[in-house]
């Protein structure tokens, strides 16, 4: 755990005045909980649990748990990307600062280009033309090295 998740811990809470927190489901804060104060999370959990753990990373600033269940959801990803998912997967990880996945899901769209620019999926790009045209020039880039 780190010191600036601790203090973000303790700012939270004030037992005179306690106050519900209705944005981050109970077992997601009692994870993040765990992980500030050392306790171990085992691997089952970050299976099913890493994308919403990120989220109330990011929500409340912890950026080594972030890292940390960022790192698990590619984990899990990296064998379950499709060509439907991996848009959404690449806007979430442009919105969410998470180099990562970002590259992750760069990669998938490097090595499945065709079929990822093919899908319906893909047009959800032009959410971020910035995104679009750096997948877009990484899958060419790639072709182009491929036909050196």
């Amino acid at each position: 755990s780190t010191v600036p998740e601790l203090l973000v811990l303790a700012e939270l809470f004030d037992a005179e005045n306690p106050f519900p927190i209705e944005d981050v489901e109970p077992d997601i804060f009692e994870t993040m909980l765990k992980y500030v104060y050392g306790k171990d999370i085992g691997a089952f959990y970050w299976k099913d649990h890493a994308k919403q753990v990120l989220d109330a990373a990011v929500k409340y600033g912890f950026t080594e748990l972030k890292s940390f269940a960022e790192a698990w959801h590619v984990k899990k990803l990296q064998k379950n990307f499709t060509k439907d998912n991996v848009v959404d997967e690449l806007l979430y990880a442009d919105g969410k600062s998470c180099p990562l996945l970002k590259k992750s899901a760069m990669d998938f769209i490097v090595k499945h280009g065709c079929e990822v620019i093919e899908s319906e999926s893909y047009g959800k790009l032009d959410e971020s033309p910035e995104l679009r045209c750096q997948a877009k020039n990484a899958s060419m880039n790639s072709r182009v090295s491929q036909d050196i």
